[in-house]
């Protein structure tokens, strides 16, 4: 179900038949394209009581790869140093940087894609699963 008054930005009728047909209910969907997956973190986190805007959330994120530099270094295409410069930008895409804020937040993250429950993903640390 969509509730329409809860979006600022309704989705395309193709997400919307996916959503009514997943039984999913739709409470934000951020205007920022490429800022939306750290938006959408902002206002679902207010509910624990973590108050932090989708660009607070986004530098937490960068803070935590650069203070692990070694480990992520790897996972990046080209510099590390580059690869942190592009993400401070709120026009870049979030990319991993979910599983850097479910560390850095300790919560999970149920990712619902439009393509299908195939497509869905839970994103959550050992740190989370171990205190739980």
């Amino acid at each position: 179900m969509v509730d329409d008054n809860a979006c600022q930005n309704p989705p395309p009728n193709d997400v919307r038949s996916f959503i009514h047909n997943e039984d999913i209910h739709l409470v934000h969907n951020p205007h920022e394209a490429s800022n939306c997956q750290f938006n959408s973190i902002s206002h679902q986190v207010t509910i624990i009581g973590i108050y932090r805007t989708g660009m607070q959330l986004r530098q937490m994120a960068v803070d935590h790869i650069k203070e692990n530099k070694a480990h992520y270094s790897s996972f990046t295409a080209g510099s590390i140093d580059r690869y942190l410069q592009r993400m401070a930008n709120k026009f870049t895409f979030g990319d991993k940087t979910l599983l850097d804020l479910a560390i850095e937040l300790n919560c999970q993250f149920i990712v619902v894609n439009s393509q299908g429950r195939d497509y869905n993903r839970i994103v959550l640390t050992l740190a989370y699963t171990q205190k739980t």
